[in-house]
């Protein structure tokens, strides 16, 4: 065993020379390369004829296999890339051991992602979101994967808070190296997607470590580095892989009660993140990433997925948190305006999935946190012919007889939609004398099409779009699962129509439109009332209680796994170790098929 902390009690005492650690490297180097005929195969031949020095590796027949994983395991989450604490220190500190937990950290990925008979657990289309009161209980395969099990039995509370700290170590230096005062004084690791991609695995298999995450440990500590990542994988085409992967732990993350709970802590870091500011609680922090990424991905149709996932965050967050900052109201009736539009809703089969979270999460702040979130009724008051607009939806007249050939229309000037939706937001703060100042600019975040051929719309579309997002996913690869195609001519019907606006969450908040719209009209009149502050008064001393229907049962998401999803986690991650093994090419770029390559 190389170090001891997880599954191995105690601390080794034995120091460890340089040479050892140069000798440990170049041993998993050479397992790295024996493992990586999957970056050799297509996608299908993959899923067909499993790598077989993998099957044999995790078969549990190999000597030293629990050494093996204990050494890995400990090694990766105890390293302390911050050397002696003091500025410079890592600088001195790293070298031989960071380039051993690089390789320990791709090794551990490259072994969990092993399961390739993950296809029969269910159809070969699957789901991504599920409802979270559904048991998540996966079928056993056909092959055993002695590592998955390994990972699957940690339990000890000393070694999930072992890996919990290792984890929130090595993604905070993303940040934390850039709000130093001295220059260059503190390094960030450079396999930080490694460690996303073992957190996601962590999280997905032992529900021993998601349950004392959530439940004792400090969620946000692992919440801001995630968001940190989230926003600058937005900002860099070639993370496209590290926004969805961000994304998938943040969805698994918000089906947690505690960790919506814990987001009710007050806020008072200073991570650079492009967002207004405020003064609030993590759940704004959380709110305004999500709505940066959400907004700069409403324009693109390929996004439509990707958007519909972080509402998805937002609404399963949305019954538990206390009070929104003023910014984050804005931001989040701008959002649903937008979603609101026609040229939105009648963009595509699947677009109004994203009104309909909106919808929720507003419902249940006003059913459950009615009395702490004066200033989003306030907004919601705001923004009442929205609503009033959505109940009485038709089609355009310009769909009732469609030319065929034609294309449905779409947010065609969406930078100028855009900067409406922000000039909307801003004149709110200006009238409310504090708010957000951002100007924010599109970035294509690049993936292919969605699914269209099955009954199950909104699943099918989500599963799609995982199964076949092909950018750049670092500096080099580029992941190719399938070929997208030009939609197919969609003319909304209005059965469609109908059976969506059954769909639509309005009762609740309608109520309250109605309820309290005309009240608060005839307060302002009466009193001369100008400014804000005497509406949010009288909200918060009205109540609700007996004017709303009776509240609904909460619904959390979560998570489902399918062959789609298991695939692109593999071509991302191989792409990854591809690209990042560069200073020392250990794979013929010329013979990958797994991922596309390219020359420039």
């Amino acid at each position: 065993v190389w170090k001891g902390g997880i599954g191995v009690s105690g601390v080794l005492s034995e120091s460890v020379s340089q040479a050892q650690y140069r000798a440990r490297t170049e041993v998993l180097r050479c397992l790295l390369i024996l493992l990586s005929e999957p970056l050799f195969q297509t996608p299908g031949e993959y899923q067909e004829a499993p790598c077989s020095w993998l099957s044999h590796f995790t078969n549990g027949e190999v000597c030293h296999t629990a050494n093996l994983f204990s050494s890995l395991m400990s090694m990766a989450f105890s390293y302390d890339p911050v050397g002696w604490g003091v500025p410079y220190g890592g600088y001195f500190s790293s070298g031989t051991e960071e380039e051993l937990v690089d390789l320990a950290l791709q090794m551990l990925c490259v072994v969990m992602d092993f399961e390739p008979n993950i296809g029969e657990q269910a159809d070969t289309v699957g789901t991504l979101v599920k409802e979270k009161e559904v048991t998540q209980s996966p079928a056993r395969t056909r092959h055993y994967n002695v590592y998955r099990s390994m990972m699957q039995r940690i339990s000890k509370d000393t070694e999930i808070d072992l890996i919990f700290a290792g984890i929130v170590r090595l993604l905070s230096t993303m940040y934390q190296a850039n709000q130093t005062y001295l220059p260059h004084s503190f390094r960030s690791v450079g396999f930080f997607q490694e460690a996303l991609v073992l957190l996601w695995h962590l999280l997905t298999l032992n529900e021993a470590f998601t349950s004392r995450v959530a439940e004792e440990l400090d969620t946000n500590q692992i919440m801001l580095p995630v968001v940190y990542l989230l926003q600058t994988a937005q900002q860099a085409p070639n993370l496209i892989g590290l926004l969805h992967t961000a994304s998938f732990v943040l969805l698994v993350l918000s089906s947690e009660r505690s960790f919506a709970v814990r987001l009710n802590e007050p806020y008072r870091g200073r991570i650079a993140l492009a967002i207004p500011q405020f003064q609030g609680c993590h759940a704004d922090v959380l709110t305004l990433v999500l709505h940066k990424v959400i907004s700069e991905s409403i324009p693109k149709k390929q996004s439509d997925a990707l958007a519909e996932m972080l509402l998805t965050v937002l609404c399963n967050i949305s019954p538990y948190v206390k009070c929104f900052a003023v910014e984050s109201c804005l931001k989040l009736l701008s959002l649903l305006e937008r979603c609101s539009r026609p040229a939105y809703i009648f963009r595509s089969p699947f677009t109004h999935h994203g009104l309909m979270f909106l919808l929720e999460m507003v419902n249940n702040i006003i059913q459950y946190q009615f009395e702490g979130n004066a200033m989003l009724v306030y907004s919601v008051l705001r923004q009442r012919d929205c609503f009033h607009q959505l109940s009485g939806l038709t089609l355009p007249s310009n769909l009732l007889q469609p030319v065929v050939g034609s294309h449905m229309p779409s947010e065609a000037p969406t930078e100028q939609e855009d900067h409406t939706a922000e000039e909307s937001a801003q004149q709110q703060d200006q009238q409310q004398q504090q708010g957000p100042r951002e100007q924010e600019q599109h970035q294509a975040a690049e993936e292919s099409a969605q699914d269209r051929d099955h009954d199950n719309c909104h699943k099918q579309e989500k599963d799609q779009e995982q199964g076949s997002e092909d950018a750049p996913e670092t500096e080099g690869p580029t992941i190719e699962m399938t070929t997208p195609e030009e939609p197919s001519l969609w003319v909304p019907t209005q059965a469609w129509l109908d059976g969506v606006k059954k769909k639509l969450p309005l009762q609740a908040v309608l109520c309250l439109v109605n309820h309290l719209g005309p009240r608060i009209e005839a307060i302002a009149r009466k009193h001369d009332v100008t400014g804000h502050d005497e509406v949010i008064k009288y909200i918060r001393q009205t109540t609700m209680v007996g004017i709303l229907p009776v509240p609904h049962p909460i619904s959390i998401r979560t998570y489902q796994a399918s062959s789609y999803t298991a695939m692109w986690f593999t071509s991302y991650m191989w792409g990854v170790i591809f690209s990042r093994s560069q200073r020392m090419p250990m794979y013929d770029w010329t013979k990958i098929r797994l991922v596309v390559i390219s020359s420039q």
